[in-house]
């Protein structure tokens, strides 16, 4: 399961970014060459989730995705696949609670 989550908790109609930062690890293992972040896959992974990923990319350093919905009080775990121009692949997931009205 997912040990992190977003500070933030998202409002069932915003249409917002979340993103995932990858700072850390965007150079080598000596921290001297850079590794950038190319490619990321975003995802919800609950089933018969009402939370969908509208559209994800990467932004710098970050992997960026556009939520929309969610079922108030619900939380979910959003997923991201992350590669970087080394061939180097880290996949990170988080928690997303969304508001109570």
């Amino acid at each position: 399961m997912a040990s992190l989550r977003f500070e933030q908790d998202k409002d069932p109609l915003d249409i917002a970014p979340y993103a995932f930062g990858f700072t850390g690890h965007v150079y080598d293992e000596y921290g001297q060459k850079p590794d950038p972040l190319i490619t990321c896959v975003i995802r919800v992974l609950d089933d018969e989730a009402t939370l969908e990923v509208d559209s994800y990319d990467v932004v710098g350093d970050y992997a960026v995705a556009i939520l929309t919905g969610g079922t108030a009080g619900m939380t979910y775990t959003i997923d991201c696949l992350a590669t970087f121009e080394s061939g180097k692949v880290l996949n990170r997931s988080a928690k997303l609670k969304v508001k109570d009205l």
